[in-house]
């Protein structure tokens, strides 16, 4: 007999298994799997540094050794194999007769098989003009709204104001009769609100319009949110989504999102920085580490301009590495405690980290075009560790089904024989998205600033929070599992609050961290 189990094309849902020699167990949530009293949870500090790295946890790697994660567009197959001893003549040596211990039944083990069944082909056509992509493409995305819309029970969709998502209420509003119910939030802080840019698209098209302003005070969430995870995972955008989804849910039970279209259309800012750093590359490594390199290690941690000089020191992947993540070699040495660096085998100022979770898709990447391959890190990494993750856990959390046309895997095949030169053009990001919503979206829309997820996690730390998270990161609890070094978390929180410098991000990848232990530790 054969168990048979398989993740989804781009990671949308989750599938986790444990392992050893005599037993197998596979869920949806870690949570499950941790039931078994026979599991024992010890955390993989190969896997902690991945966490402070990446702000989420990698597959195939959970935060427990011996529990995974599917890649997505992965199957594997799982079987009892049982070994039957044989017979053994005078001198010791086995012979081909077996033994009658096989009425006993041997031994038996488990052996698993992990395959890839899907993958992204890049694949470029120069013939097809610029007006044959956007047509395409627009008929391809309206045609994976329209199978989207099947549905018994209320549905709406997520409205930032993006692009992506008000290409999605807009061809929404082609095909179905009734007004669609659309869904915004936003902060008072207006850096970080886009609402006023949903709520344009929502008056454009006629929707049922409904949005929140999150406070504060959202941050009670935490421990609520490192429960649902199972993982430790630091993206600060999963409070806005969960309440999205809160306030969705009390109108509809399925949603539809944008989510995607960063990564298939080259929508983040990373990618157009990353394509100009490379006009230094003809520079030899030796030199781009000397006239980048070494301002940049006199310069303190935080300090503007300190990451751009590190970023150009680097050859083309470990830049774009370093602008996708989180923690440097000197950081992980500084918060990593001496017992953790130990159990790593290294000493202060070891090499972390060595970027391996992305090197195999940068190097695995059908394409040599740069855009191409970081497009395609990205889609196998980031998309389904952290862009999907979040969504799913968020949504669920409040009993909502997330659905994505921009994920459709048709659109993404489309999308991937696009030449890279019309997705950005002329330094515009996601060009012939735009073109191909031209005339439908209006021109401010199409063409504003992106301004991403956000979440205004240095105004939030600056105040009350930073109390919080002194209470929190250098309580009794935290300080008894050894795992960072205390005083530098100090030595943090209060740089940030006192000196002007933007740890926030760092200080809620500790927090999320430590909420996390509390239910799982």
């Amino acid at each position: 007999e054969m168990l048979f189990l398989a993740r989804d094309r781009l990671g949308k849902k989750p599938l986790y298994y444990y392992h050893d020699d005599k037993k197998f167990i596979f869920a949806s949530e870690l949570k499950a799997i941790y039931q078994d009293q026979r599991v024992q949870r010890v955390i993989d500090p190969a896997v902690l540094v991945n966490y402070l790295t990446y702000n989420y946890i990698p597959f195939p790697e959970t935060i427990f050794k011996n529990m995974h994660k599917l890649a997505p567009g992965h199957f594997m197959s799982v079987q009892s194999v049982r070994s039957v001893p044989r017979k053994r003549d005078v001198t010791g040596a086995q012979t081909n007769e077996v033994s009658d211990e096989k009425v006993l039944g041997g031994s038996e083990s488990i052996k698993v098989s992990v395959e890839n069944y899907w993958d992204i082909e890049y694949d470029p056509d120069y013939s097809l003009s610029e007006r044959d992509w956007s047509d395409a493409l627009r008929e391809k995305i309206k045609e994976a709204v329209k199978i989207r819309l099947i549905s018994d029970v209320p549905l709406g969709a997520f409205l930032s104001g993006g692009i992506d998502s008000s290409t999605i209420v807009a061809l929404m509003s082609m095909v179905q009769e009734s007004p669609v119910k659309t869904f915004s939030i936003g902060f008072q802080e207006e850096d970080f609100s886009e609402v006023h840019y949903a709520r344009k698209i929502a008056e454009q098209f006629g929707t049922e319009h409904h949005e929140m302003i999150v406070e504060p005070d959202a941050l009670e969430i935490l421990p609520k949110l490192a429960w649902e995870f199972d993982e430790p995972f630091a993206d600060s955008s999963v409070i806005p989504t969960y309440y999205v989804s809160k306030i969705a849910r009390e109108n509809v039970t399925v949603i539809l999102s944008g989510d995607g279209g960063d990564e298939t259309f080259a929508g983040y800012r990373r990618y157009a920085w990353a394509q100009d750093m490379r006009r230094h590359d003809w520079m030899p490594d030796w030199l781009k580490k000397t006239v980048f390199g070494v301002p940049a290690g006199l310069l303190p941690e935080g300090m503007r301009g300190k990451g751009m000089l590190r970023h150009l020191s680097r050859g083309p992947f470990e830049r774009y590495a370093g602008l996708n993540t989180f923690a440097d070699s000197l950081y992980l040495n500084n918060i990593l405690s001496r017992d953790v660096l130990a159990e790593l085998g290294i000493n202060r100022n070891g090499n972390m980290p060595d970027y391996n979770h992305f090197r195999r898709y940068y190097e695995s990447c059908n394409s040599d075009d740069y855009l191409t391959r970081i497009q395609y890190l990205d889609t196998k990494v980031y998309l389904a560790e952290d862009i999907l993750t979040k969504v799913d856990r968020a949504s669920m959390l409040c009993s909502l089904e997330t659905r994505s046309p921009l994920l459709d895997h048709e659109v993404v095949e489309l999308a991937a024989g696009i030449p890279s030169s019309m997705k950005i053009h002329k330094g515009q990001m996601k060009y012939i998205l735009k073109q191909a919503m031209q005339g439908i979206l209006p021109d401010d829309i199409l063409h504003r600033k992106k301004m991403g997820f956000g979440v205004p996690l240095i105004h939030w730390f600056k105040g009350d929070m930073s109390d919080y998270s002194r209470d929190i990161l250098l309580s009794r609890d935290a300080r008894a599992r050894s795992l960072f070094n205390t005083k530098h978390i100090e030595d943090m929180i209060n740089i940030h609050q006192q000196k002007g410098r933007d740890l926030s991000a760092r200080i809620w990848a500790l927090l999320f961290f430590e909420h996390w232990s509390r239910n799982w530790m």
